[in-house]
């Protein structure tokens, strides 16, 4: 046996000459293409090739679901808050932001009675 492992010629993955021997085995791409690439300050082709992980219509925004969901209980709370203290009104302020971000999900009604919920609560704060 020898100390040397030689791989069978028919397993190679190109046609053309073999790398050379005196330093690691270079990829063709990666000669010409980086090459040009790196001189002239492009991107690589690796990076044109990379599609955007984009996510179906139903998935996207769903962080804006709970601003929409929070929206109501928060109006709610601003609601029976109201006879207590004043101090509901920041439940309201912060109810209506919720609202507002909760109209880019799929459950823009929740938020809109989410919203009007806490302004509801807002004018029972301020005429209480």
């Amino acid at each position: 046996m020898s100390s040397e492992y030689q791989p069978p010629d028919d397993l190679s993955l190109s046609d053309q000459s073999p790398a050379p021997t005196d330093g690691p085995p270079v990829a063709e791409f990666a000669t010409a293409e980086f090459a040009n690439a790196a001189d002239e300050n492009e991107t690589t082709p690796a990076a044109q090739v990379t599609p955007e992980l984009a996510l179906p219509p139903q998935f996207q925004n769903l962080h804006a679901n709970g601003g929409a969901v929070a929206a109501v209980f928060l109006g709610v709370l601003c609601i029976f808050g109201a006879f207590i203290t004043q101090w509901s009104l920041f439940n309201a302020a912060l109810g209506i932001a919720l609202g507002l971000w909760g109209m880019k999900s799929r459950k823009t009604k929740t938020s809109l009675i989410g919203i009007g919920l806490c302004g509801i609560g807002a004018a029972l704060c301020i005429l209480l």
